[in-house]
């Protein structure tokens, strides 16, 4: 199986694949154990959550949704982790989950709808 970092090794500076911003519940799991965590940007090669650190190059799996990838934590902070997946997710798990985020994970959205169509207030 191609590795998800493959394609992103020729892009130094340059992400491979767009991120999907999000605000949805999932579950990471690693050697130290299983933690309810929060889903902030999802790609096909990775994502980015909110939670404890799990410990950096730790292998795991993320769980959302109906949704399980496996993966390898890559970078961590004290609020937040970067998970790099072992392959490319589909992308029909993308748009499901952007059709499942609840509207208010994006509070602007009907703003910017009533501005496209020039509605006011």
């Amino acid at each position: 199986m191609e590795h998800a970092s493959d394609p992103l090794d020729s892009q130094i500076g340059k992400r491979g694949h767009s991120r999907l911003r999000l605000d949805t519940p999932g579950r990471l799991t690693t050697l130290w154990g299983t933690q309810n965590v929060i889903i902030r940007d999802l790609s096909q090669a990775g994502a980015r959550l909110d939670t404890a650190p799990s410990g950096q190059n730790a292998d795991c799996v993320l769980e959302w949704l109906d949704y399980e990838a496996f993966g390898t934590v890559q970078w961590q902070n004290r609020k937040a982790c970067g998970i790099l997946f072992d392959g490319l997710i589909p992308p029909s798990w993308l748009i499901d989950t952007r059709d499942d985020t609840p509207q208010r994970s994006y509070p602007d959205r009907e703003a910017a709808r009533r501005w496209v169509e020039g509605l006011r207030m």
